[in-house]
């Protein structure tokens, strides 16, 4: 059942009248999506939840021009290593 986390890290839109711009939350949990290899055709070196969440929001530094993004790093781990503790922090 913990696998049917099909994208670790979640994105939730906090939208406030008095701003121009969206704020948005990322909750960062690693999985596939932070995952980092020795290049991009080699995944013998491949390792899941190498990257932070504020790694990955920094590599696309355009997104400022569309929202006000701040990081919270849930934490750093394989899907398939997601516990209860984890799934508690992000209820």
């Amino acid at each position: 059942m913990m696998k049917l986390l099909a994208a670790p890290v979640l994105f939730t839109a906090l939208l406030l009248a008095q701003t121009d711009k969206p704020r948005v939350l990322v909750l960062s949990t690693g999985g596939t999506i932070s995952g980092r290899g020795a290049s991009s055709t080699s995944l013998t070196q491949y390792k899941s939840g190498a990257l932070l969440g504020e790694e990955l929001v920094k590599a696309v530094p355009e997104i400022q021009q569309y929202a006000t993004v701040s990081v919270e790093q849930i934490s750093n781990v394989g899907s398939g290593d997601i516990t209860i503790d984890i799934w508690i922090r992000l209820a």
